[in-house]
């Protein structure tokens, strides 16, 4: 990080939350749904769907045992991994609970030095699209750029939306929570969960005590 001139310390690249900015007028401003969006004061801390697809990200790569032997750490990696307990405060946890491993997992990452990976995967970079390309088009180069421009400069909308569609999809909330291991725990007791808050389709309860205490 650098100083500011106003004394402030400027975040470094991975200390930026690329969800959130501040409006024209100061506001907090997060991005949902494809576009930005003013946000409560009261709803500040609510876990938008970009920001919990992150997080669940963040714990697949570091706790499940097939990624975990495969992630080859670094000083510099495990410092900046370091940064993220301080975003583990108890609202984040309390909507996404399996965050709790994760947190606990940082905390024991702060006190050793993190297993080597596992070199099992040997890698080969073979030009097989480039062969491919100047076998089919070495002398037909104009031919496929007009080809390409159809799809890249104008492209049809219903492509498009159905494009979108499959991304929307893939990255659905609800898809990347089934990744994680285990059943759902309860937001306020931490017990096992069997039901999901209708309003805000992220929290769990084990009854209907722990949801109207």
């Amino acid at each position: 990080s650098t100083k500011m001139g106003n004394g402030r310390r400027r975040r470094s690249a991975d200390e930026v939350r690329r969800w959130e900015m501040a409006g024209e007028e100061g506001q907090l401003m997060k991005y949902e749904d494809g576009k930005w969006r003013e946000i409560e004061q009261i709803d500040r801390l609510k876990v938008t769907k970009l920001e919990g697809q992150v997080w669940l990200t963040l714990y697949r790569l570091l706790l499940d045992e097939n990624c975990r032997t495969k992630y080859e750490f670094s000083s510099y990696r495990k410092q900046c991994l370091m940064k993220l307990q301080g975003y583990l405060i108890d609202p984040l946890l309390e909507q996404i609970p399996y965050l709790a491993d994760l947190q606990r997992y940082l905390q024991h990452l702060s006190l050793m030095e993190p297993p080597a990976a596992k070199t099992s995967l040997i890698l080969e970079q073979i030009p097989v699209l480039y062969s491919q390309i100047i076998k089919d088009w070495g002398e037909k180069w104009e031919e496929l750029a007009e080809k390409q421009s159809k799809h890249l400069l104008e492209p049809d909308p219903e492509r498009l939306k159905a494009q979108a569609t499959r991304w929307i999809d893939s990255y659905n909330f609800e898809v990347l929570e089934n990744l994680v291991e285990g059943p759902p725990k309860c937001s306020s007791c931490g017990k096992e969960a069997t039901k999901r808050c209708s309003r805000c389709r992220s929290e769990w309860y084990c009854g209907r005590y722990c949801e109207n205490p």
